[in-house]
């Protein structure tokens, strides 16, 4: 296989270990990255779980099996949301975990999602130190130090009953109001909590595409043109609200009765609309998420700080910033007062609280024209590219960043498939195609 066949099959970033079946994420990658994490936290329990693809009990059995080799206790969560285990990690104060998820990637793509103490995804210099242990792992324990495997089910109530008794949550105005509520969980790993949370809250569910099968029966990432079911059931007035994930559960679409799905990237600054009505504070996103966040924040008058894509380095900038929350343009609302992490669950319950406190009218947000694209990966993407372009901001914090006014443009390398994503947004349709159009031309005329 070549250097790049294999990059193409096998991922490791800030994102997890990513890689397709059986190419990418063999037996033999399998146990090499979990014994190295079993070697590099510290002593105690590890729990793992899983999305609900049909290779996922298989990848599942490899991690715990190596786990108990190395002598560590696994207390296996079975099928649960990213975001429950991550919070089961936290309360248990464990010293980490493993999800197997590729989240959003297509279904022949598995994934090892390793997740330290405190309940979150290692920062960039961690994953240094991580990295050091491939190569040299801990020894295998001694056939009487062997690990135990112990099975919790169910595990992920714990996490809907600490969002449902969240002081932040709006359950009487939601309980008054009954909402009608329709989800899409992709048959993925929120098929059970998702439903659970709402229906504790006083919501009335209708399911689609709830059976946890991982058959996928729409594209797995949750977006506006993938999901035509919910959208339309919607616009007939079927529900008043529509809430949409992703395989995992780490991402949450909304839409709306009579009106249909609205943008992934609608989420973020909805969640936030809400919470910042009760309690100000810094917020922090992605350089790809739209600036109706900006928007949001600026009716209350906080600032909003931007971070390079991918949960573990925006959650990182939230602590060093000691914003409130913030989130990624995708639909993940991270909001650590409840659970530091990008959390579907979470989202829900406070976009839910904002309909039923606001109602519809708090919905409105500003129109922007937005493009979202994937181009081969041929070089990595250097601000000297754009030096001459004469634009407000340039940032290569992330691959490319470029602000104009209103309108931007962020060219960077994908964390979680061999792409490259361009994005950009503006509330003038002809000056997002022009600085577009220039990205595009210099980017695939050079690099570095």
């Amino acid at each position: 296989m070549s250097p790049a066949s294999n990059f193409m099959a096998l991922l490791f970033s800030v994102s997890g270990l990513r890689g397709t079946i059986p190419d990418g994420l063999s037996p033999d990658a399998i146990l090499k990255y979990t014994r190295a994490f079993a070697s590099w936290v510290p002593e105690g329990p590890i729990w793992v779980g899983r999305d609900a693809r049909p290779h996922g009990p298989m990848v599942l059995d490899f991690v715990a099996a190596m786990l108990q080799a190395m002598g560590r206790e696994v207390r296996d969560a079975g099928l649960i949301p990213t975001p429950s285990l991550l919070y089961l990690v936290r309360e248990h104060r464990a010293p980490g975990g493993i999800l197997v998820t590729a989240s959003h990637n297509p279904l022949e793509w598995n994934a090892l999602k390793f997740v330290v103490s405190g309940g979150r995804f290692p920062f960039a210099d961690e994953l240094e130190s991580f990295r050091s242990f491939l190569e040299h792992p801990g020894a295998p324990a001694s056939w009487h130090k062997v690990g135990r495997r112990i099975s919790v089910d169910r595990a992920w109530e714990a996490h809907v009953e600490a969002i449902v008794t969240s002081p932040w949550v709006a359950r009487e105005a939601i309980r008054e109001k009954a909402p009608r509520v329709l989800v899409d969980c992709v048959n993925g790993a929120m098929s059970a909590a998702l439903p659970a949370l709402l229906e504790r809250l006083g919501a009335r569910v209708a399911r689609l595409h709830c059976t946890p099968d991982g058959t996928f029966p729409r594209p797995p990432e949750p977006r506006e043109e993938h999901l035509r079911a919910l959208h339309d059931r919607l616009v007939h007035g079927e529900a008043d609200l529509g809430f949409a994930t992703d395989p995992d559960g780490d991402r949450l679409v909304v839409g709306l009765g009579g009106k249909g799905v609205l943008s992934e990237e609608a989420t973020v600054p909805l969640a936030f609309r809400y919470v910042l009505s009760r309690e100000r504070g810094p917020l922090v996103v992605n350089y790809s998420t739209s600036r109706w966040v900006d928007e949001v924040a600026a009716f209350y008058q906080v600032p909003v700080v931007r971070a390079p894509v991918g949960e573990a380095n925006v959650l990182q900038a939230i602590r060093d910033h000691h914003a409130l929350g913030g989130g990624e343009g995708n639909g993940g609302v991270i909001f650590p007062t409840i659970n530091a992490a990008r959390d579907g669950l979470v989202a829900a319950a406070l976009v839910l609280s904002l309909w039923a406190t606001r109602g519809e009218e708090a919905f409105t947000l500003s129109p922007r024209f937005r493009i979202k694209e994937r181009l081969p990966r041929h070089a990595v993407p250097s601000p000297e590219l754009f030096q001459d372009l004469g634009v407000e901001e340039i940032s290569g914090e992330d691959g490319v960043y470029l602000r104009q006014g209103e309108t931007w443009v962020h060219l960077r390398p994908s964390n979680t498939e061999p792409i490259v994503r361009l994005y950009g947004e503006s509330p003038d349709a002809e000056a997002l195609k022009a600085l577009l159009q220039e990205v595009r031309k210099r980017y695939q005329g050079g690099g570095s």
